[in-house]
């Protein structure tokens, strides 16, 4: 019995997690279009990006902080997810939790790599000439980071969408609606490691990875973890 109020309380913890992550990051892109981004002068990303960072450091230092706390958050997220696949179907064997982690683990990275240039920014005279140059290199590394994160979240998506429908673990709209934006995520990291974010399909691929994987289907997936605990808890 306690067993089974540990696994509860993981899950629910879990689930609010999901969806603390989904607004946190909704908000975050929100602040950086309507704040950290608006109205900054500069030729290309590389100036519009180095001049916010030296505009707005305090802001920019929050933005990236908040970003990372979302990404910690959906740790949780891995393990109940596989405990409640393996709960259902108990001979299950699969390594689909490490693509998660990974992928956690590589997008934190991804969101810390601006700090790199707002450390450069530090001094007095706010030297923007040597932040750019640190920049370049910086957003090169971070379309790696992107990309390859990018791919180990397909992997785990495709997986956990194919073992929803298998187990029932989860709704099958959910394990459909996983499979779908596995595909999307998958293409976009792709396009954008060839490509890069700057062409019209990449950008929309861009949005459709954001709202679909990292809105939508984390409060979707939030709230099934949140609603099929309270109906075991009244079984």
């Amino acid at each position: 019995m306690r067993r089974m109020n540990d696994i509860s309380r993981r899950q629910r913890i879990a689930g609010g997690s999901a969806i603390v992550s989904a607004i946190l990051l909704v908000i975050i892109m929100i602040v950086t279009q309507s704040f950290a981004m608006k109205n900054i002068a500069g030729e290309d990303v590389y100036e519009i990006t180095v001049h916010s960072l030296a505009t707005y450091p305090v802001l920019n230092w929050i933005l990236i902080l908040a970003g990372v706390f979302a990404i910690i958050l959906l740790f949780s997220l891995v393990e109940a997810v596989d405990e409640r696949l393996r709960a259902k179907k108990q001979k299950l064997t699969t390594n689909m939790a490490r693509f998660g982690y990974i992928h956690l683990f590589t997008y934190a990275l991804y969101m810390l790599l601006p700090v790199a240039v707002l450390h450069d920014l530090a001094n007095g005279d706010k030297v923007i000439s040597e932040a750019l140059e640190v920049i370049r290199t910086v957003m090169e590394l971070g379309l790696v980071l992107s990309a390859l994160s990018g791919f180990f979240l397909s992997l785990w998506l495709i997986q956990l969408g194919y073992y929803t429908l298998k187990t029932k673990a989860f709704s099958k709209p959910l394990g459909y609606f996983t499979i779908v934006i596995s595909i999307i995520v998958l293409f976009s990291s792709g396009y954008e490691s060839l490509y890069g974010r700057g062409t019209g399909l990449g950008i929309i691929a861009s949005i459709l990875t954001f709202l679909g994987a990292f809105v939508i289907w984390k409060v979707w997936i939030g709230v099934e973890l949140l609603r099929k605990n309270k109906m075991e808890s009244e079984t």
